[in-house]
């Protein structure tokens, strides 16, 4: 079943003027009925309120937890994102690219295989941690437990990701948005009972975010079964084209964890623990401008892969497609910079004094994010053309930068140096990718503002 949203609920009660349901002679109409606009608010509203539950549970989590404790509950967040990346090997872009040129039975061959391919990934590394516990832990700065509790629960998270890949797919923004903040809720709900009733401090904050992961992986794995999309069939040829097409998305992905997880590792060895929690809490504020533009991304993909596939690679659609573009860019520009104003009174709000100096890192991490932001209304056009080996390449390139920055100037500079090595790798990636794009499939944004200027004035 789809859940769509609605716009309005009209009485029959009520009369309106004539013509007035017909979209092309009423503008607002239309754009609230517009698919991508109508998605794009429903995933930002879902964003927004999954983001708000973290930030406003903040002060009693700074409260209960010191900048040392918060920073092992960031490093255990870490190794999770890291074991996702692995154990999931980006496999739902395949889903995505295939999704409306398979049948569902091939569809339920598909997802079977790659839910295989996670098991088989993850056996492998719960071996490697159990063998070598004492390396990871020295490592890290992590407890061996909660390193093999990651891998666990980075298994059951994958699982959630695909559910919510079909979701997308399916264009059902609000179960999408359900899902999702009900999981934070479970997530931290959790946390605070164990955190503040029963005092276990970064233990109970690490076991609600186990708790959570377990549940909503659980409950996707049904919901599969339910919907008939698993089917225990091997089929070695699927499992190899997914590997294929993913593996080169994976160095993408790891452009994500370096220029967050990676960073964590690094503060923990080079600077202390403490440092690690306050770099944590700036990246989880500055990180709204992210779930903003990933927003974005959940809603115009479909769309983009859409138009290209049914109505043509023809100019008139790609202006149309620049044009939301454009529109997309200078709203989250200016939601960035109204970020940067007022993030003195955010973090006076939201945190213990004991996490005020986090502000010393915040401009050059919502700079990445902004960068991140327009990244994301490119790169789409490459996976379109199948051309991730350009991605790949130019995340290995971000990545490599990121590092090096981080690895030379945390000795030196000390935290901020991640946060100007953030800032670098989003930029360097953000503007390869455009070149590339361009290069490999040159579109008109100059024609696609032109037609910005010239709709408004014609409406």
């Amino acid at each position: 079943m789809f859940i769509r949203a609605t716009c309005f609920s009209v009485s029959s009660t009520h009369s309106f003027p004539a013509g007035w349901m017909n979209s092309r002679k009423n503008p607002l109409l239309n754009r609230l009925t517009n698919p991508v606009l109508r998605g794009t608010v429903v995933y930002t509203a879902a964003s927004v309120i999954n983001a708000a539950i973290p930030f406003f549970l903040l002060p009693i989590l700074t409260r209960y937890l010191t900048p040392e404790e918060y920073g092992f509950v960031s490093t255990f967040m870490a190794c999770v994102s890291i074991f996702l990346l692995l154990v999931g090997l980006e496999q739902s872009g395949f889903v995505s690219v295939n999704f409306f040129s398979v049948s569902k039975s091939q569809l339920r061959v598909y997802l079977s295989n790659i839910c295989l391919v996670s098991l088989l990934i993850v056996t492998v590394l719960l071996v490697a941690v159990s063998l070598w516990p004492d390396f990871f832990s020295r490592t890290i700065q992590l407890r061996s437990k909660w390193i093999f509790f990651s891998i666990v629960v980075a298994y059951f998270q994958s699982l959630s990701q695909l559910n919510l890949t079909l979701l997308q797919l399916e264009s059902r923004p609000v179960t999408y948005g359900i899902f999702q903040i009900s999981n934070s809720l479970v997530n931290y709900v959790v946390s605070i009972v164990l955190v503040v009733s029963f005092g276990m401090k970064e233990d109970g904050r690490i076991l609600g975010i186990v708790s959570a992961g377990l549940l909503y992986g659980t409950a996707s794995l049904f919901y599969l079964i339910h919907k008939d999309l698993l089917k225990p069939t091997l089929n070695p040829a699927i499992m190899r084209a997914s590997v294929g097409f993913s593996l080169p998305l994976v160095a993408h992905s790891l452009a994500g964890w370096v220029n967050s997880g990676l960073d964590r590792i690094l503060i923990n060895n080079m600077v202390s623990v403490s440092e690690n929690g306050l770099y944590s809490i700036s990246y989880q504020i500055a990180m709204i401008v992210g779930m903003v533009a990933s927003s974005f991304n959940r809603a115009f993909t479909p769309h983009i892969f859409e138009q290209l596939n049914t109505a043509g690679e023809t100019f008139d659609v790609k202006v149309k497609l620049v044009r939301y573009t454009w529109i997309y860019y200078v709203l989250l520009t200016c939601f960035a910079a109204g970020m940067y104003v007022f993030s003195p009174l955010i973090l006076s709000l939201l945190v213990d004094q004991s996490f005020y100096g986090a502000g010393e890192y915040l401009t050059w991490i919502l700079i990445g994010f902004l960068a991140d932001g327009f990244y994301y209304g490119v790169v789409n056009y490459l996976f379109h053309l199948r051309k991730t080996h350009y991605i790949a390449m130019i995340t290995v390139s971000s990545c490599i930068v990121h590092f090096l920055i981080s690895y030379f100037l945390l000795p030196r500079l000390g935290t901020i140096a991640a946060a100007y090595a953030t800032a670098a790798g989003y930029i360097m990636s953000f503007v390869l990718t455009f070149l590339v794009t361009q290069k490999a499939y040159p579109l008109p944004w100059r024609a696609g503002l032109k037609s910005l200027f010239v709709k408004a004035n014609g409406e």
